[in-house]
């Protein structure tokens, strides 16, 4: 025989607040499902409208463009003298410094190429140019009224190789003119600077008409390159055909 417990003469009602009671099912609120994210956790956007999205993708086309024109502009004035910044353009080294190698010796111009030096110059009779070892006197000068020309370049060379040593013999050459009223004459001789050896030379150029005379000495080492030597001739013609 079964044991069976004792039936109670009372109705078993549930407890307050007891989560197994049971509900009426008028007056109970229905119980609505979870809502869950999509796997990954993110919630997929909507994709924009199709007239909204062309006037995004036409506005971001149109600042790129922009900006690349922009970037050209800015990267060729930066390249250009004086744009966009005030500064006007640079010019050419070689039209400005002709005028500052340049010194007047009594009304006749000395000019000079790059790369020599002004070492002497006394404002109006004489001036001494350098390159290096190498010397070019350019002078002025008022000629003694019975001195040749040949003369005056002889004495002048003589004035000029006092402080060298080892001096060779004294070549006297004399040239033509194109004017009858000028005279002109050469004098060359060779020695040693320091040691080094070296040709010397005297030009000159007599006006007798204006009674004024020209000269230049060249002091020229012997291992001086064609092109120094190309310049001393240049310069000394140019200085004495301003008379001829």
């Amino acid at each position: 025989m079964t044991d069976r417990p004792p039936v109670s003469d009372y109705e078993n009602y549930p407890l307050a607040g007891d989560p197994d009671a049971e509900r009426d099912p008028e007056s109970a609120s229905p119980i609505l499902p979870a809502s869950y994210p999509p796997a990954g956790g993110v919630q997929q956007s909507q994709p924009p409208r199709s007239g909204t999205s062309r006037r995004m993708l036409l506005g971001g086309i149109g600042v790129g463009v922009g900006a690349i024109v922009v970037a050209s502009l800015i990267a060729r004035g930066s390249t250009q003298p004086g744009f966009g910044t005030g500064e006007e353009p640079i010019e050419d080294e070689d039209e400005g410094d002709e005028s500052e190698r340049t010194v007047d010796l009594d009304g006749y111009e000395v000019q000079w190429p790059e790369g020599w030096n002004l070492d002497d110059y006394d404002g109006g009779s004489s001036a001494t140019l350098t390159r290096g070892d190498n010397t070019v006197v350019f002078r002025s000068f008022s000629p003694s009224s019975d001195a040749t020309a040949a003369e005056e370049a002889q004495r002048l060379l003589t004035r000029h190789t006092a402080d060298l040593t080892s001096l060779g013999t004294v070549k006297t050459t004399t040239a033509t003119t194109r004017r009858d009223e000028t005279r002109a004459a050469s004098a060359r001789t060779t020695g040693r600077s320091d040691g080094d050896p070296v040709s010397v030379t005297s030009h000159v150029l007599i006006d007798d008409e204006e009674g004024q005379a020209l000269a230049v000495i060249a002091v020229v080492l012997d291992s001086a390159s064609d092109e120094v030597r190309a310049e001393v001739t240049e310069m000394r013609v140019r200085f004495l055909d301003l008379v001829s």
